[in-house]
């Protein structure tokens, strides 16, 4: 992310400069781009989101203060204040990537959101990581202050790895990649910094681009550049006449004619480690908009006008399936494109069980406590206002014999194990985690872009990969594993579940029982 306005020299070399925005009440001065997602901040520091309907719960709380930079990560973005303060929000919060130090006692001055961990640089130079550390990612050198111990003067945090520039204009990055950790090749100073999915490039004060690591291809060269953006479909600088001029990773199919918008930008931002690998670009307008030509799946472009289905216009339909005797899980129609506090509603045996943001199924794990006999289910969406949609279909579930019954619901509902793409979803026990392996397509076949990873109906994570770790839930309840194959423009493809228990870390145990 750029600066914000307390560091003049750096933004005067980068070529951004806020105080010549227009004036307006939706003029922005800072734009953050992540996995499905994209949200500016506008120049009385409101932040402003765009999403599909998998990110509508990570846009930003109404009681957020006002912002001078923000950043978007996977599931989580963050801000900082005037007064240096980071505040962060989003959706689940599996790793306190939300959850700000308490023990920094200084202003902070930059702020970037990885996948799901954060760092930030105080007013000393010292960077500040927290979150996931599952590649080092949190660990910065030098106590904080670098290789070179001189400190750092902005920071830029991926979905495995952290980088800096410090004040001499060398990078220090910290992970357990050694390719992003080989910055023996560089040659600073630089001035800006941008990491994307195992590469990273770097504007040299020259204003040239230099990129490294595994995933790295070769930068445009037409420069001097102002701006750089790198990720798994482009490598993009912005240059003196303010335009876009990029070059295309040759291993992936690109529309490289659509990154030619004749637009001209002051600042670009593009997706870290997003699996849509063709929709990844927002830029800053000289004229203070966003505009996303390349981040198709989102509701409007921030401070657009969105695609709005009042709730009392969504209908659902609902299904189910049941694993072991004491596990239901629910499925129901997406929401469609529609206010960020829309939820759904879920009624068991008539009794209002659980209001939930989740967009596509819930698991019931507490069937078991009713009793013998079946039990009925129905749902209905619900605005923050109280408005509500008409009530779902009405399905029964006998546990006992796994059966599903009910009156068709007239409307499409993701089937709970389409054949075809995931064959089974499997967990084993390694260590003091689970191991999680399915049997399905590869990313980028049949219409695949990743996979979602849920645990208890949470979203953990998604991944590219046909395997996924995770820690063991506390206590001894059953843990169901789901596995949802999603496309590039976020439809579900397919969704499978599994369940197990995991025995003080001692193995899965039989009570529970796999579908």
């Amino acid at each position: 992310m750029s600066l914000i306005s307390r560091v003049v020299p750096l933004f005067a070399v980068l070529g951004f400069s806020l105080s010549s925005m227009p004036a307006n009440a939706q003029t922005f001065v800072d734009v953050a781009v992540a996995d499905f997602w994209a949200c500016g901040l506008t120049d009385e520091g409101a932040v402003v989101c765009a999403t599909d309907v998998r990110t509508q719960t990570y846009v930003p709380p109404e009681n957020l203060p006002a912002f001078e930079d923000i950043t978007i990560g996977q599931q989580h973005g963050c801000g900082l204040t005037a007064d240096g303060e980071a505040v962060c929000w989003g959706g689940i919060n599996f790793y306190n990537e939300q959850d700000v130090p308490g023990d920094i006692n200084e202003p902070l001055i930059n702020i970037s959101a990885g996948s799901v961990h954060s760092c930030a640089v105080g007013v000393s130079g010292q960077a500040y990581c927290w979150g996931l550390n599952s590649n080092g990612q949190l660990e910065v050198p030098g106590d904080g202050f670098g290789e070179n111990g001189l400190g750092f003067l902005s920071v830029d945090a991926d979905e495995t790895t952290s980088c800096g520039i410090e004040l001499d204009g060398s990078i220090s990055c910290w992970s357990t990649d050694p390719f992003i950790l080989d910055t023996s090749s560089l040659l600073g100073p630089f001035t800006d910094l941008d990491l994307s999915r195992r590469a990273a490039c770097g504007l040299q004060a020259s204003g040239d681009i230099q990129c490294w690591g595994v995933g790295a291809f070769d930068p445009p060269n037409n420069g001097p550049y102002t701006d750089v953006v790198a990720s798994p479909a482009a490598i993009c600088g912005i240059d003196q006449n303010q335009m876009l001029d990029c070059s295309f990773n040759p291993a992936a199919n690109i529309d490289q004619a659509s990154y030619n918008t004749q637009t001209q930008f002051t600042a670009i931002e593009g997706l870290r480690s997003g699996i849509a690998i063709e929709n990844n670009l927002c830029g800053l307008t000289v004229d203070g908009d966003i505009t996303c030509p390349l981040v198709t799946s989102l509701a409007g472009e921030p401070g657009g006008e969105e695609q709005s289905v009042p709730v009392t216009d969504q209908i659902l339909g609902l299904t189910a399936a049941v694993y072991g005797f004491s596990n239901v899980e629910l499925f129901w129609t997406p929401l469609a494109q529609t206010t960020p506090q829309t939820l759904v509603e879920i009624f068991r045996n008539d009794e209002l069980i659980d209001t939930t943001d989740a967009r596509f199924s819930r698991l019931d794990f507490q069937v078991n406590l009713l009793g013998a006999g079946p039990v009925t289910y129905r749902i209905r969406a619900v605005s923050s206002t109280g408005d509500t949609g008409p009530f779902s279909n009405t399905i029964t579930v006998d546990v006992q014999s796994a059966q599903v019954t009910g009156d068709e619901s007239g409307v499409d509902v993701p089937a709970p194990s389409t054949a075809g793409l995931i064959e089974a979803v499997n967990f084993i026990t390694l260590g003091g985690s689970y191991l999680v392996t399915w049997d399905a397509p590869a990313v980028g076949s049949q219409n695949v872009a990743a996979y979602e990873i849920r645990r208890n109906n949470t979203l953990i994570d998604l991944t590219t990969a046909s395997f996924y770790v995770l820690n063991f839930s506390t206590g001894n309840s059953c843990d169901t594993i789901s596995v949802s194959a999603v496309s590039s423009d976020g439809i579900y493809l397919d969704h499978r579940s599994s369940v197990g228990r995991a025995r003080d870390g001692a193995g899965a145990s039989d009570n529970c029982i796999n579908p």
